[in-house]
């Protein structure tokens, strides 16, 4: 088990207490969705976290990026394998990073 910890239960009291995300359960796309379901879903994330991508976040926080002002580029640090796995599973199967865009859309890849 890694350095990072959760907090799901602010997690869930912001969703389903502050914001009231519950309300849309049964409706607009979500019509499989309860709160049962998506307490589930957001504890299986929790532990995907902690167990699984933890020890890459480690690395990360170790080696941040590195940001360049003069040549306006940003160096990252090589990814482990685990959170190289992450990223396909975020980008649909490809490894490649998704591009870093400044808040005015230009990008700085």
């Amino acid at each position: 088990m890694g350095h990072y910890k959760s907090n799901l239960r602010d997690i869930e009291f912001a969703l389903f207490e502050v914001l009231e995300r519950d309300r849309l359960f049964g409706q607009h796309g979500y019509d499989e969705v309860d709160l049962d379901t998506a307490r589930a879903l957001l504890a299986e994330v929790d532990r995907l976290a902690r167990a699984d991508l933890a020890a890459s976040y480690e690395d990360g926080d170790r080696n941040p990026p590195v940001y360049d002002p003069e040549t306006r580029s940003v160096t990252i640090p090589i990814l482990p394998p685990l959170a190289t796995d992450h990223v396909k599973l975020v980008c649909g199967g490809s490894a490649r990073r998704p591009p870093l865009v400044k808040p005015h859309g230009t990008d700085i890849t």
